[in-house]
């Protein structure tokens, strides 16, 4: 089994960010390393972040200054040790399944991204949001998060999240998509 590594860039979350780490914890496929990028958090989230991940030698605390979304992702890529990476946003969750699903769809056909549905949490009720089993839904939905992804194409690219712009994931997905031939959907809400 690969290690998959995750990368989890946390800015003043201190309401959500124990229940995303809580997620991780409980995930199905256990050989994973979780990169938690605290980027420059005034609040607790520091604090909450190290009590959640205590004696669990899967995760590291990372605390930088603050460079924003891109910046904290682009530190754990460049730490990451994995064959493969995902991205999970502190106020978000997953499935127990998320990493188990992704991978086995990712490596039984050396796809360089598998992605999987997801649904948008609003008060205890959600709604699932489908994503089109087709190359347009890569624009339609160019977020880093609810994918997985080969780490060695990413670093052989020189890919990186661009910096101080708004929508760094799309700009992140246009020069992936030149260097992919295929991905896999997952058919099952597993990103919340």
């Amino acid at each position: 089994m690969d290690l998959v590594s995750i990368v989890v860039p946390c800015y003043n979350m201190e309401k959500y960010v124990e229940r995303c780490i809580e997620s991780l914890k409980n995930q199905k496929y256990k050989n994973i390393e979780v990169l938690m990028v605290d980027d420059g958090s005034k609040d607790n989230t520091g604090k909450i972040i190290k009590k959640a991940i205590k004696g669990d030698s899967r995760f590291t605390y990372y605390k930088k200054v603050n460079g924003g979304l891109s910046d904290a992702r682009n530190f754990g890529m460049d730490r990451a040790k994995g064959k493969y990476i995902c991205f999970v946003d502190s106020d978000d969750f997953v499935h127990e399944d998320y990493v188990f699903d992704l991978y086995n769809s990712i490596k039984k056909r050396k796809n360089v991204i598998s992605v999987c549905y997801f649904d948008r949490v609003y008060d205890k009720k959600s709604n699932l949001n489908k994503i089109e089993n087709s190359i347009p839904f890569m624009i339609k939905h160019p977020a880093a998060w609810n994918k997985m992804y080969n780490l060695q194409i990413i670093q052989k690219n020189n890919l990186q999240f661009l910096k101080g712009i708004w929508y760094e994931d799309l700009n992140f997905f246009l020069k992936l998509l030149t260097n992919i031939n295929e991905f896999e959907v997952v058919e099952k809400s597993l990103y919340y």
